[in-house]
């Protein structure tokens, strides 16, 4: 039987937190593993992410996010900027005759998952069917839905992006626990009136604002978990970052994601 193998990161910052994934990604293509890879993580301070082919000096206001103490750095996969302040970011790594052939079938696959688990604590999620773009959306990710993301009632609640290589996918995405809009403009350039805030409150929702309540990150993740064995039928069991990984995380932290070439690529 396939295994789903769950590493938990408490807080990191976010360049750490993109070499890791990296780290994880890079391995398993090396060992040519068939587990299903599961990493649940936090950011600390908050840390703005941008997709891959977005452009920092284009995009985000530098000397706002300093102000307010966020990072700002460039994601391997695709998509629009992510605030990850109140949040439960999750990564998935697989080969991909695991999950999906294509990056859509993965995605939804993975969507899946998901779903279940926030069916589980009570959110009354979906998943958004294929479709085309109607708009081109702002450099922010939660303003539009893509094909196969999760929503409740047409509200944006996960958003994620992925990248393939060797056979092998990374996912990543951003669980929304909480919202805040204001904090979110205040670090792009593309600055947001109230009309754009109140549009983008009426297409973005949050674990907190579903269920009317707090929802601790433990709680999220148990039913992540569960909702992913749920429906992939996978065993599961939980692993540790051994030296060598640590050691090929710190060094793509210090070539890579902790640089100015690759934060400024675009």
């Amino acid at each position: 039987m396939a295994k789903i193998k769950i590493y938990r990161d408490r807080e990191n910052n976010g360049f750490y937190n993109m070499a890791l994934d990296e780290a994880i990604f890079r391995k398993a293509i090396d060992e040519k593993s068939r587990d299903v890879i599961l990493r649940f993580y936090d950011w600390d301070p908050a840390c703005l992410s941008l997709g891959y082919f977005q452009s920092l000096k284009e995009k985000i206001d530098e000397k706002q996010c300093d102000e307010l103490g966020i990072d700002v750095v460039r994601r391997p996969t695709g998509g629009r900027a992510v605030l990850h302040d109140r949040e439960l970011t999750y990564s998935v790594i697989a080969p991909t005759d695991k999950l999906g052939n294509t990056t859509l079938s993965a995605y939804l696959n993975i969507s899946k998952g998901l779903n279940r688990g926030l069916n589980i604590l009570g959110v009354k999620s979906e998943i958004s069917p294929p479709k085309k773009a109607k708009r081109k959306g702002s450099t922010a990710c939660f303003d539009s839905i893509s094909s196969h993301e999760i929503s409740v009632e047409g509200k944006k609640i996960v958003g994620s992006a992925q990248y393939r290589d060797q056979g092998y996918l990374l996912q990543h995405g951003s669980i929304l626990i909480d919202l805040d809009v204001d904090k979110l403009y205040r670090c792009l350039k593309s600055r947001a009136d109230e009309r754009i805030k109140k549009y983008f409150k009426k297409v973005t929702t949050s674990i907190n604002d579903e269920l009317n309540k707090t929802i601790t990150k433990d709680e999220i993740e148990k039913a992540m978990i569960d909702g992913f064995a749920g429906y992939f039928d996978f065993d599961i069991y939980k692993s540790g970052y051994s030296e060598e990984l640590k050691k090929r995380a710190n060094k793509l932290l210090n070539e890579k994601y902790n640089t100015k070439e690759w934060n400024y690529l675009k």
